[in-house]
């Protein structure tokens, strides 16, 4: 089930402003389901601009982030991406000074070993191996200076 809504209340908290969040749930209790079993996810995302955290992948082996309009560059260079857990330490991606998302575009952020860094439409964040492995996971995106662009 994917819903959209908007959230500011942790940005409220901050001093930055929120952009984009994501935030991932796996229904159930962690390890109470046999291997293969369906398990319900949910993700809420709100997003300030153009860019949006699109798509998080159920076993954490990537993030996608969207550029939305039709017709505006987005620069992104420099920005972070960072995801927290329940279970694990706090991971986080920057992007190159200079990476442009194009009008329309996506980025696939993989983690360590998941994928092929290819940019503009790949890269691979090497500090960890997942983006999440628990049943709950916060995801943000911080432009250039510091404000949370966009979760989810």
């Amino acid at each position: 089930v994917w819903s959209s809504s908007r959230r500011y209340s942790w940005a409220e908290r901050k001093p930055a402003t929120v952009i984009s969040t994501a935030d991932y749930t796996i229904g159930g209790e962690r390890g109470a389901r046999p291997s293969g079993e369906h398990r319900e996810y949910s993700m809420q995302r709100s997003a300030q601009g153009n860019v949006t955290i699109g798509k998080v992948a159920s076993d954490g082996s990537f993030v996608i982030i969207e550029n939305t309009s039709m017709d505006q560059d987005q620069h992104i260079g420099e920005w972070t991406l960072r995801s927290t857990s329940s279970s694990i330490r706090q991971v986080s991606y920057t992007f190159p000074r200079g990476f442009i998302l194009t009008p329309q575009s996506t980025v696939q952020v993989f983690a360590r070993g998941r994928g092929i860094h290819n940019p503009p439409r790949s890269v691979v964040c090497e500090s960890d191996t997942t983006f999440a492995t628990g049943d709950d996971l916060d995801i943000y995106l911080y432009d250039n200076n510091g404000q949370v662009s966009s979760d989810g």
